[in-house]
């Protein structure tokens, strides 16, 4: 494998360009590209979960703004004083 193709694959994995620079600077230490790739494997993968979970959170948090948004809205209209009782003034919750 090349450096260049060491990079690019580095950057599949939600590596930044710097930071795949620096892991291939290592191929002195573990003398080949491969190397360094086999090596960095599980952190790579993590980078990619990372970089997955972060995608899933942000569309989570923009489906459920507007809900909480119409939750906050439907709960600050209600008189909780005067929720509980019904129409004839006696208590809506259960005796025990």
């Amino acid at each position: 494998m090349k450096r260049k193709r060491f990079v690019k694959l580095a950057m599949s994995y939600g590596v930044q360009r710097n930071e795949a620079e620096r892991l291939a600077k290592l191929v002195c230490v573990l003398g080949s590209y491969e190397a360094v790739f086999a090596h960095y494997r599980h952190y790579l993968e993590g980078k990619r979960a990372i970089a997955v979970f972060q995608r899933i959170y942000k569309s989570v948090l923009r489906a459920v703004r507007p809900m909480v948004k119409t939750l906050q809205e439907l709960f600050c209209g209600i008189d909780w004083a005067t929720a509980a009782e019904d129409e004839d003034g006696e208590s809506g919750g259960k005796e025990f």
